[in-house]
């Protein structure tokens, strides 16, 4: 057991008690508190336990945190304006004013102006202004009150705004009711509703039916006149024909013998 008191330079001598301690030196003695310092013995460790403690700790330092994209977001606020690209791998929020390309491997979504193309993963516009095409990998949602003026790619894409450009989808498109389109859709499968506006063409691809059975419309059944006319020639038996009120002339019935 040691101890420390404040003045370390003089001899001293102790005289312990439960709370206080007496110090003696040559000088003069007086009652000072003194810091004790106790060392406990050293547990005794194996060489396997040293070991192993040492594998934890070196696996607790390989361990890194995961972090997701969708944890990931990169935020331009409503007050900001960027003059130029913008490239991330993280989600971006956009409530400024982007001019230029922007180019993101995860989600964007749109909700002040850009000007410039965009490139997502997928795209979620809403109240937005966009000037420029739109490419899409999983899909494009154009909300109710979003401006597009630009060709939209994407394998689905659902809109409800206004778009100024080609729609192309190798899945789907989906129009609601409150959606205006000016130009050409391109599609496998088009769902409209009521009162949605689109001018341009639709163009789908050909469904693909292999074991599909071909079915022809029913033939009129003849009429039972010409069912007689039918019978009354395999018999030999002559047909009376009557003159119609079209015809003026009168055509007799021949009765087998010659007539003067």
């Amino acid at each position: 057991m040691f101890f420390k008191t404040k003045n370390e330079l003089n001899e001293k001598k102790f005289i312990f008690n439960t709370d206080r301690v007496e110090e003696t030196t040559d000088d003069s003695i007086e009652n000072s508190t003194v810091e004790s310092i106790v060392e406990e013995p050293a547990e005794d460790v194996t060489p396997a336990e040293a070991q192993k403690d040492d594998d934890v700790e070196t696996e607790q330092q390989k361990i890194e945190p995961v972090i997701y994209d969708s944890d990931l977001v990169a935020s331009i606020s409503r007050n900001t304006t960027i003059n130029g690209s913008i490239i991330t791998k993280d989600n971006l929020d956009i409530f400024g004013d982007v001019n230029g390309t922007i180019s993101s491997e995860c989600v964007v979504k749109a909700y002040g102006t850009i000007l410039g193309d965009i490139q997502c993963k997928t795209l979620v516009a809403n109240g937005a202004t966009i000037t420029g095409d739109i490419s899409c990998v999983t899909s494009a949602i154009i909300g109710d009150n979003v401006v597009v003026s630009g060709n939209i790619t994407s394998p689905l894409i659902n809109v409800s705004g206004k778009v100024d450009g080609n729609l192309t989808a190798a899945e789907s498109i989906t129009i609601t009711n409150t959606a205006v389109i000016t130009g050409d859709i391109s599609t496998p499968v088009f769902e409209v509703a009521k009162g949605a506006v689109v001018e341009g063409k639709i163009m789908m691809d050909k469904l693909q039916h292999n074991n599909a059975t071909c079915k022809f419309p029913k033939r009129d059944e003849p009429s039972s006149f010409e069912t007689t006319d039918k019978k009354a020639k395999k018999k030999g038996v002559t047909k009376l024909e009557f003159p119609s009120e079209a015809n003026t002339g009168i055509q007799n019935a021949p009765t087998g013998t010659d007539s003067k």
